[in-house]
């Protein structure tokens, strides 16, 4: 439990470093998560969980909030949605 509960703290307060990437991010907070929440099934930390996690982790609050506004259903989803989002920036530029 007690193991438990520092994966979940360390999630919570869990934030993209300079020069991370997205996807170790979500690596990273899919290993909090699953570490924080074994009694869950996949899907349901997914929902619960990482998503959410990722939301608040992300460094670049604009495109988080782009994403965010797509609705994922998934990490995928959302990681599928940042790659787009970032990429229309980039062309707009």
């Amino acid at each position: 439990d007690h193991l438990k509960d520092t994966h979940r703290r360390e999630l919570k307060h869990r934030r993209q470093k300079s020069k991370e990437s997205l996807q170790e991010l979500c690596a990273d907070l899919e290993r909090l998560v699953a570490l924080g929440y074994p009694e869950l099934t996949a899907d349901m930390r997914e929902t619960i969980f990482t998503l959410p996690a990722f939301f608040d982790a992300m460094a670049d609050r604009e495109l988080c909030f782009d994403v965010w506004k797509t609705q994922p259903k998934t990490l995928n989803d959302a990681m599928t949605e940042t790659v787009m989002s970032h990429d229309r920036r980039q062309f707009e530029e």
